[in-house]
């Protein structure tokens, strides 16, 4: 409902209000997930190839409804009321115990990452 809402939007706002930022996968992850499959929180994980491998540039807490059908692009409004277009080259769809973007902090702190907004 959300992302066809965004993409109605997308299509009255102008060329000066939508900042596009290409990454190289964006994951949609359930994480903290029980064995049984219940719990958990749902996250977008956007990651960059860099020479020593993929790295996460940043994330939000979001669902899956503001994905295109494809999952290659993500719609949201920036900080600063400008509507964000993040494009991936891939898209995946993840279920995990542990919160693969808390790991991935020790190797790129959030002070090296991309503010997306």
């Amino acid at each position: 409902m959300i992302a066809a809402l965004l993409f109605l939007l997308a299509g009255m706002v102008t060329d000066e209000t939508v900042r596009v930022i290409h990454v190289d996968v964006i994951e949609f992850n359930r994480f903290g997930v029980h064995p049984d499959g219940s719990g958990g929180g749902e996250q977008i994980i956007y990651w960059k190839e860099f020479p020593e491998g993929m790295r996460v540039i940043s994330w939000r807490i979001g669902h899956k409804d503001s994905l295109s059908e494809d999952g290659l692009v993500d719609w949201r409004v920036g900080y600063d009321g400008v509507h964000v277009q993040v494009r991936g080259r891939r898209f995946v769809e993840t279920k995990s115990q542990f919160d693969p973007e808390v790991d991935e902090r020790s190797v790129l702190p959030g002070r090296r990452r991309e503010i997306l907004r």
